[in-house]
């Protein structure tokens, strides 16, 4: 409760969780720079996942984590950021114009974080190529959960929409990176012909059922972000 009366120390409470992730992507780096993945192209039957040994999980479950907390940031900011931008702007004493005005900063400030999402993945993605992905992987993670951390000091509107940038360049980055390392480690010749199968038995449900499956599932998704979440509305049109 004491947190929550302080918006923008909301946003310090992320970096002290993404050091789980951190911690994990350094373990990862050392074992890859040790022993490497298991190549091994030994056939498996049976589900997809018998085909993969534990160095596999552990990539998987260490990319998992970072876009765990990449997601539980943007939850943060979304939660944070209305409070933080009255807290920002405390010093306009009519009402209806503080209102007008958050709404304002607090869309330039989800704008900006987008663009640096979107900033993010293309350099640390070129990044991940030449230097490593466990290593770029690593250097996103600390880099969006300190520039999390400094929204929480922000002293006005401009250096708070500044830090977002940068949180959202690590965000792009750690998501670009993440899905390249699982996509380098995870053993194509096991899991892409089951995959083909999964797609070609979709592919030939009718058109009707398909149809009644996507509003079933994504109806709860679709009211959420209809109700109050204009920042994932962005979110899915930038992807």
């Amino acid at each position: 409760q004491s947190v929550l009366q302080k918006p923008r120390a909301l946003l310090s409470v992320c970096p002290c969780l993404h050091l789980f992730a951190a911690v994990g992507v350094i373990l990862l780096h050392a074992d890859f720079s040790s022993s490497g993945p298991d190549s091994s192209t030994a056939a498996h039957t049976g589900p997809w996942y018998r085909s993969l040994n534990r160095y596999h999980w552990f990539v998987l479950v260490v990319s998992a984590l970072g876009w765990l907390f990449d997601c539980l940031d943007q939850q943060l900011f979304i939660l944070a950021r209305p409070a933080a931008m009255s807290d920002l702007l405390s010093h306009i004493k009519d009402a209806k114009l503080l209102a007008s005005e958050t709404q304002k900063y607090g869309d330039i400030a989800t704008s900006v974080f987008i663009a640096g999402w979107a900033t993010g993945g293309l350099i640390f993605g070129m990044l991940g190529d030449r230097i490593g992905r466990a290593k770029t992987m690593l250097i996103t993670i600390l880099m969006y959960s300190l520039f999390t951390g400094l929204s929480a000091f922000s002293v006005s509107v401009y250096d708070f929409a500044f830090y977002r940038f940068l949180t959202g360049l690590g965000v792009g980055g750690e998501f670009a990176v993440g899905v390249a390392l699982v996509a380098e480690v995870m053993p194509r010749a096991q899991l892409l012909p089951r995959a083909w199968e999964l797609a070609h038995q979709l592919a030939q449900k009718p058109d009707m059922l398909l149809r009644y499956t996507r509003s079933v599932l994504t109806f709860p998704l679709r009211r959420l972000l209809d109700d109050g979440m204009p920042f994932y509305l962005a979110m899915e049109a930038l992807s």
